[in-house]
């Protein structure tokens, strides 16, 4: 969320990582559920109740807790908004026929072990498995997935995620996999993704070739630093970047780095890699979106170390001081005579 909290703009003291994470939440619950943000004030979200509620209210003690301005009035923690939620809605059994209505568009005949049949398995959880196949496309499959839930929170998480799936294919390929095809399935109870496979090489492993010139990598870093501001103009947030889990496809044309692990949040068994090197040591104070800029000014600045770009090099190092920076920061970059002025993959 490209949002202030109202901690950040009134300076209360009582905020925790956990009442910012609520009321993140909530701001995208809001639109779910209403196809619209939250209305602002002075810079932030507030509850005020919807005109056209199709819930007939039931949600609004819970928005109105969970958007309060003042930290220590909202819920202290997700799983404690997460009850008061369920106690909420269970007994509306409307707002789940709404839902279930919601996930007719997802709905799809399409049956993955057939139509991926032949797949190499990569990996599996406790929930989810992957598979890679012949054709250059990875499968992931999520088991035991059902809409016939008493609790509507269990069909509002996963319509959720289902949303979040159908704005990244609507995000430029540059700098994500490409989505084949998902959905879920729900005579067979099975909710999957069909994604392009990227086999590599890593962006450790790139820069990490001998025979590479400084040119080549103040290219490269400049379409890092611009795919992560095409992903964020297209509302996708990563939260788990790291220079492991960024490839680097090569064309004719240009390396193109791009974001993989994209489809975890879904899966209870998933965890994030939290590697603590692209971290800050107050990361779980930091809104997604920070996390992702800080994570990639420090992936950047050791490729600039690596290739002797003085100018990136201590442009980077000076963010990372406060490990907190705005967008315009990150931007800013991006314009260092250090780097090429036209990027060849935007």
């Amino acid at each position: 969320l490209k949002t202030p909290t109202p901690e950040d703009l009134y300076d209360h003291e009582d905020g925790t990582p956990f009442t910012r994470d609520v009321y993140f939440a909530a701001s995208v619950a809001h639109f779910i559920a209403f196809s619209k943000w939250p209305k602002k004030k002075d810079e932030v979200y507030f509850w005020s109740p919807a005109q056209d509620d199709q819930y007939n209210g039931s949600l609004n003690a819970w928005f109105k807790k969970s958007l309060e301005l003042d930290p220590k009035d909202r819920f202290d923690n997700l799983m404690k908004a997460l009850d008061f939620f369920n106690q909420s809605t269970i007994k509306d059994q409307a707002m789940n026929s709404d839902l279930l209505g919601e996930l007719l568009k997802y709905s799809i005949e399409t049956n993955p072990w057939i139509l991926y049949a032949g797949h190499q398995k990569e990996d599996s959880g406790n929930s989810s498995l992957l598979f890679k196949s012949d054709e250059g496309y990875g499968l992931k499959i999520w088991n035991g997935v059902s809409t016939s839930n008493t609790d509507s929170s269990v069909n509002f998480e996963l319509l959720a995620f289902l949303d979040y799936v159908q704005s990244l294919t609507e995000t430029n390929t540059v700098v994500i996999p490409e989505i084949k095809e998902f959905g879920y399935n729900d005579s067979l109870k099975c909710l999957f993704i069909a994604y392009e496979w990227i086999d590599g090489p890593t962006w450790t492993e790139y820069v990490d070739q001998q025979s590479l010139e400084s040119e080549v990598i103040a290219e490269l870093s400049l379409n890092l630093l611009k795919s992560l501001q095409l992903l964020h103009k297209n509302k996708i947030f990563h939260g788990d970047i790291y220079a492991d889990n960024i490839f680097c496809q090569e064309t004719a044309e240009a390396v193109h780095p791009k974001f993989v692990d994209l489809f975890d949040r879904y899966s209870v068994d998933s965890e994030l890699h939290e590697d603590e090197h692209y971290s800050a040591s107050n990361n779980p104070e930091l809104s997604i979106d920070a996390r992702d800029r800080l994570a990639v000014v420090k992936i950047v600045s050791e490729a600039a170390a690596t290739a002797n770009l003085e100018s990136l090099k201590d442009k980077c190092l000076d963010l990372l001081i406060d490990e907190v920076f705005s967008e315009g920061d990150f931007q800013y970059l991006s314009h260092l005579p250090s780097l090429p002025r036209h990027p060849k993959i935007f």
